[in-house]
């Protein structure tokens, strides 16, 4: 069954603590859930505070292949992951089943706090970088760490990837420069100035081993080599 009636039992959320509806949701997920324009966010908290030392309530694995960490990223409610986190750290690495992970939703919507913790508590080294979700072309840590100039964990990326993620990775930016209408000049500029800023050509040597490799077997309508020098030093 589905939590039903929420304003009345939010009277006592404790009676629901050991409730999982037909979804898997615990009473925290379900709030998180459903916490349009924020209404439930007091009672969000309150849950938060008195399971506190109940590991195993934020540990709650739904149907979306969420724990209760991965939805408050999803949904972008930064303080409320960061509250999770300091009770709960496993897990973090979940793929859901729109093929996101904690740390995609953290790039894309930019949550700067909840990236530091991250990065000081090396929980990054949890996750596969090269990783792309194949069920949204755009979504991989690269591209949102390029969209959101986050310089430190582009080079983190870079460094971490192997030949062909990297080249994957690399297809999924040249996608995204074609998909932009040719009108519009100005983002297109935007978006190059971005590139060349983070300087993705860090090292040409490697680059020209990856086109040697790669090129011959997958067909683009361009090199790899002149879409990245279009990136890195082209003017719109």
């Amino acid at each position: 069954m589905r939590f039903k009636n929420i304003d009345k039992i939010k009277k006592d959320f404790s009676n629901y603590v050991n409730h999982i509806d037909s979804d898997n949701n615990n009473i925290l997920m379900y709030l998180i859930e459903n916490n349009n324009s924020k209404k439930y966010m007091n009672n969000i908290n309150d849950v938060i505070e008195e399971n506190k030392n109940n590991h195993n309530f934020f540990q709650q694995i739904n149907n979306k292949n969420e724990n209760v960490f991965l939805i408050a990223c999803r949904y972008n409610y930064e303080d409320i992951a960061i509250k999770i986190l300091k009770i709960s750290n496993n897990n973090l690495n979940l793929i859901n089943t729109y093929g996101n992970t904690s740390l995609m939703y953290i790039l894309k919507f930019g949550m700067n706090n909840l990236y530091k913790i991250f990065m000081d508590n090396n929980y990054i080294n949890q996750f596969d970088l090269g990783y792309i979700n194949n069920k949204d072309k755009y979504s991989s840590y690269l591209y949102y760490s390029i969209m959101n100039k986050n310089t430190i964990m582009l080079k983190k990326i870079l460094m971490s990837l192997n030949n062909s993620d990297l080249y994957k990775n690399i297809k999924i930016i040249k996608d995204y420069y074609e998909c932009i209408h040719t009108n519009c000049i100005e983002e297109k500029k935007s978006y190059l100035n971005i590139l060349q800023k983070l300087n993705i050509l860090y090292e040409r040597n490697r680059m020209n081993q990856i086109i040697h490799i790669y090129d011959n077997k997958i067909n683009l309508p361009n090199s790899l080599y002149q879409i990245l020098y279009e990136y890195t030093f082209a003017i719109a």
